[in-house]
């Protein structure tokens, strides 16, 4: 598809949001977005405007992962970077969001979520990489409409190959999680809440490789209590050890 009908139809998969919405301030500290978030690669960022597509800020350092400069760069340019076989996946996984964040989600809730996918984008070299994709809802336009949107490319090409294909919403607070949210057939959040709140804290401390003690005191909670919560979430994740769990969670997109 050409990059310029697949942008149009990413403004159509929200089909919540209207392109002449009205303009709101973006009066969001965007670094203080990235406290807590966990990369376990080398990463670019930039937001974008739902209503147009339109990139309003690009990091710098993109042209270290693909031939593309900051400065005048449109989303049809990132849409060529996309695999050709994840593009489709992308149009539904946008759907996907949308229902989400609209029929799930209180309009209260909405800044309380990240939601997470891998793609494969095209390198400096011609290469495709596998990145994780991480996306934060910024504001909200004047008719209650999304507007923008920050999202933030991790190369994990070190972790995995081949994107998953599914998307996962994650709370940023102490709420719920939705892991692995299928894209195809009815919108459906069943089955999708691998880890408890508890669970998801302990699994970010582990992928930042703190020690069961470790944990245990920056959750006031016994030592004891964090080994069986590990144990458990090892069975539930079918890993032999918290290495791999670990690795699978990134490759799955579970972690944020």
């Amino acid at each position: 598809m050409e990059a310029k009908k697949y942008v149009k139809e990413l403004i159509k998969s929200h089909n919540n949001i209207s392109t002449q919405s009205p303009k709101s301030q973006l009066s969001v500290d965007i670094k203080g977005l990235f406290d807590g978030i966990f990369a376990p690669g080398p990463y670019y960022f930039f937001v974008n405007n739902l209503s147009n597509m339109e990139l309003v800020y690009v990091s710098e350092n993109i042209s270290e992962f693909h031939n593309v400069s900051p400065m005048n760069l449109h989303m049809k340019d990132l849409v060529d970077l996309i695999h050709p076989d994840d593009k489709n996946f992308l149009l539904q996984s946008e759907a996907v969001k949308n229902q989400f964040f609209n029929q799930y989600l209180g309009q209260e809730e909405v800044f309380d979520y990240a939601y997470s996918e891998t793609l494969r984008f095209k390198d400096r070299s011609g290469q495709y990489r596998l990145f994780l994709r991480q996306g934060v809802i910024l504001s909200v336009g004047f008719d209650g409409r999304f507007e923008h949107v920050l999202h933030i490319h991790i190369d994990i090409s070190h972790i995995a190959e081949q994107s998953t294909h599914v998307v996962s919403f994650l709370s940023r607070k102490q709420g719920e999680s939705f892991i692995k949210v299928p894209v195809q057939g009815p919108f459906s959040l069943e089955g999708t809440n691998l880890f408890t709140p508890r669970e998801m804290q302990i699994l970010r401390l582990l992928a930042d490789g703190k020690s069961a003690g470790e944990i245990a005191q920056i959750l006031s909670i016994s030592f004891n209590t964090v080994r069986t919560i590990r144990l458990k979430m090892l069975r539930r994740s079918n890993c032999e050890n918290t290495t791999s769990m670990v690795a699978k969670c990134i490759r799955e997109g579970i972690i944020h």
